[in-house]
């Protein structure tokens, strides 16, 4: 009897127990929502379900993509006379 209860005692550990993790295809752009900066984001495994998240949860999980997006494309978010978010990229050099 003692047996049966110490392996019900320990953690069942299955598929459910276990985290989801995503896996970012590319940052499609840059786009601000609510004053804030974030990205559109294309996912691995979820074709055509592109989704907008904050630069702030990105630099957390992915700052080499995000930075490495940003100085590709010279992407800066600044804020106009009206604290009004905008996203400045540099004119294409001739």
């Amino acid at each position: 009897m003692e047996e049966d209860i110490l392996k019900i005692a320990y953690p069942i550990m299955n598929q459910t127990n276990q985290p989801e993790f995503y896996r970012i295809s590319k940052i499609v752009k840059a786009v601000t929502k609510d004053n804030l900066p974030h990205y559109e984001v294309a996912w691995v495994g979820y074709r055509g379900k592109n989704t907008i998240e904050s630069r702030e949860n990105l630099l957390a999980d992915a700052p080499k993509m995000i930075n490495a997006f940003d100085k590709k494309h010279g992407i800066e978010f600044k804020t106009d006379k009206n604290k009004k978010l905008y996203i400045y990229t540099p004119p294409p050099s001739k």
